[in-house]
């Protein structure tokens, strides 16, 4: 006889690592991008505009990967990110 409970799988957070900073920290979606996530954490990453149009805040992935909810004005690189509009697919290490 089958049980009509199912188990609700509990999904591991999304861990960013920001590599010079030696933080590891859980993605919370009331972040509306990394940079809000490294602002919050004390981690510092540089930036000007933040719209994704200066490049300022370029950072390299070193793995993972990102995607972004609007088009960004900068041209990217495989391996770089703009964390002032990315968001995390899953894990991700940053070199921030």
């Amino acid at each position: 006889m089958e049980s009509n409970n199912t188990e609700k799988k509990s999904q591991s957070p999304i861990e960013i690592t920001f590599q010079k900073s030696g933080k590891t920290v859980a993605w919370d979606s009331k972040y509306g991008c990394l940079l809000e996530l490294a602002e919050d954490n004390d981690i510092e990453i540089c930036y000007g505009c933040r719209v994704g149009a200066d490049g300022v805040c370029l950072t390299p992935i070193l793995s993972g990967e990102v995607y972004y909810l609007e088009e960004t004005c900068y041209f990217l690189e495989e391996g770089e990110c703009l964390p002032c509009m990315a968001l995390p697919k899953g894990n991700l290490v940053l070199d921030a």
